[in-house]
């Protein structure tokens, strides 16, 4: 079994991270170059997803992606967001790791038929840097 010296890994990374770069390079090259109608792939932005497994992973790939990032709270996860242009870079973690359900009041929910009014419990997610109701 053959085991790599952390200078092979950080060369071995840095030369897929240059590889990728140089093929998101030429592909830019292309759309600007080509003569094809790429008017459907003008209305499909990219989304490039980086996942985190636990808070400080978070809070080091959202500081990572640098400039102006916006958060948000998206199905069971939190995500930290850059645009560049049509496309964006997200930073993605389940928001129970980064947020506390906390409940904030009640809601009388009306009658419906087979169902008699009743109160439900109101919660907002709390999370560091944001909160949004869900």
């Amino acid at each position: 079994m053959t085991t790599m010296t952390t200078d092979t890994v950080s060369e071995t990374q840095q030369q897929k991270r240059k590889e990728y770069a140089d093929g998101l390079r030429a592909v830019a090259d292309w759309v600007e170059n080509t003569d094809a109608d790429l008017t459907t792939l003008m209305f499909s932005p990219h989304t490039f997803n980086l996942f985190a497994w636990n808070k400080e992973d978070f809070d080091d790939l959202s500081s990572a992606i640098g400039g102006l990032r916006e958060k948000t709270l998206e199905g069971t996860y939190a995500i930290v967001r850059r645009r560049f242009g049509p496309h964006r870079v997200e930073v993605n973690i389940n928001r129970d790791k980064v947020c506390k359900r906390v409940q904030v009041g009640e809601a009388v929910v009306p009658a419906q038929p087979a169902v008699e009014e009743h109160v439900e419990p109101v919660y907002e997610w709390q999370c560091e840097g944001f909160t949004v109701t869900s």
